[in-house]
């Protein structure tokens, strides 16, 4: 069976992840984007609970089987550029990790679950999962499983676009990776330009922490491990002539 046959389930899907995409909100804030999931559940008459504003878990069926699909729902403070009709309403905001896509997904994923809901032998919870991006969201959505009696599986799939369209791909062990952030202080000695002398440039010392920070793959890890580290932000001073008394760095690493 094609499911996307079902009911124009693939026009459905579709619409629905060019909506969120022109209107993204960043983590924390994504009461519009509930607001939208709730309808749509109401809309195919499916019971869910507000966890909180913008916390929903959705569920169907009934038996001892229970699984859980999970879907993130925040964005990027990202400035989107380019002509297509859905682009960011949202200046400064930007579904660029594929959010716009889960939260789609997952309400497909109910709408034909809804329409087989008596052949099912077990019970499916729908989680959607706010602040991923900063690491939030999902301890609410677990105590709210835990309560239920815990399931048997989660299921949290990503979009990735080095993967042919209708095709899956899944792994045996890790499959994504953990992220982590860091963030550094430099504290050095500010003044005036024309007299470095007299300073500790701060922006000087940050500057080559950077460049030694982007070769810790290569020279601390084996090749055999997969790892990134990168650095995202570098920022201190306010004027050209003058050296800051101090600098910052900010960035994460990727490990299994």
């Amino acid at each position: 069976m094609n499911y996307f046959d079902n009911e124009g389930l693939k026009e459905y899907v579709i619409n629905l992840r060019r909506y969120f995409h022109e209107n993204p909100e960043i983590s924390g804030f994504e009461i519009n984007t509930t607001n939208k999931i709730k309808s749509e559940l109401e809309k195919f008459n499916i019971s869910y609970h507000e966890l909180n504003p913008t916390t929903v878990v959705a569920w169907l069926g009934e038996g001892d089987k229970k699984i859980a699909l999970r879907g993130d729902t925040d964005a990027l403070p990202l400035v989107e550029e380019g002509d297509k009709e859905y682009i960011s309403k949202n200046s400064g905001v930007m579904h660029a990790c594929g959010h716009d896509g889960h939260i789609a997904m997952l309400l497909g994923a109910a709408k034909y679950l809804k329409d087989i809901e008596k052949t099912l032998k077990g019970k499916v919870y729908f989680c959607f999962q706010p602040a991923e991006e900063i690491g939030g969201g999902a301890k609410e959505i677990l105590d709210f499983l835990d309560k239920e009696g815990g399931v048997d599986e989660v299921f949290g799939i990503h979009l990735w676009s080095l993967i042919p369209i209708n095709k899956i791909c899944v792994s045996s062990g890790p499959r994504m990776a953990n992220g982590d952030g860091f963030s550094i202080k430099v504290i050095g000695r500010g003044g005036h330009g024309s007299r470095p002398d007299q300073c500790i440039d701060p922006l000087k010392i940050a500057s080559k922490i950077l460049l030694e920070i982007t070769s810790i793959p290569s020279n601390r890890i084996s090749t055999l491990d997969p790892s990134v580290v990168s650095v995202g932000k570098i920022y201190g001073g306010s004027a050209a002539n003058i050296i800051p008394n101090e600098a910052f760095i900010e960035g994460g690493f990727r490990t299994f």
